[in-house]
């Protein structure tokens, strides 16, 4: 069988200049099921699912959904970052490390701990360095890797 990984991001708290998520992995061949990873930081949520219109280019996370994700060539974070495929309305939507809307233009950026007040994550390279290793353990060996984006009822 062909290892899969999944990875749900759902959003929690919103803040003036992002939003801020709950990172959790599944990897449905050890059949342990969703177990917390870390913290998410993205763009404002604008709810672009329901109308595109609502983009703020360089200021709107992506819209919520579930998206493949290939290793791309990255000029700016490397070679074989994780980044979604075919998101509505975006290119090359990424999974990189940073802190927080400032460092982001639609990408997500994951992190071990998260300020809320401050509405950043922390740890993000540590965060980033095994979540990209996984990753690419997962797609080089076949399988296949998902992100679901959703927010917290």
């Amino acid at each position: 069988m062909k290892p899969a990984l999944r990875i749900r991001v759902t959003r929690d708290e919103p803040h003036d200049a992002g939003t801020l998520g709950i990172v959790e992995l599944d990897l449905p061949d050890d059949g342990a099921g969703w177990l917390p990873f870390g913290y998410c930081s993205e763009d404002v949520d604008r709810r672009l699912e329901v109308d595109p219109r609502m983009k703020v280019p360089g200021q709107t996370a992506i819209p919520t959904g579930t998206y493949a994700v290939r290793l791309y060539d990255s000029p700016k974070h490397g070679p074989d970052t994780p980044e979604l495929v075919a998101v509505p309305g975006y290119q090359h939507v990424q999974i990189h490390s940073g802190n927080g809307a400032r460092d982001t233009l639609g990408c997500l950026l994951f992190g071990l701990g998260r300020d809320i007040g401050a509405g950043i994550v922390t740890r993000s390279r540590p965060a980033c360095a095994w979540i990209r290793s996984e990753i690419a353990r997962v797609i080089q060996a076949g399988g296949t890797v998902t992100v679901e984006v959703r927010r917290a009822a």
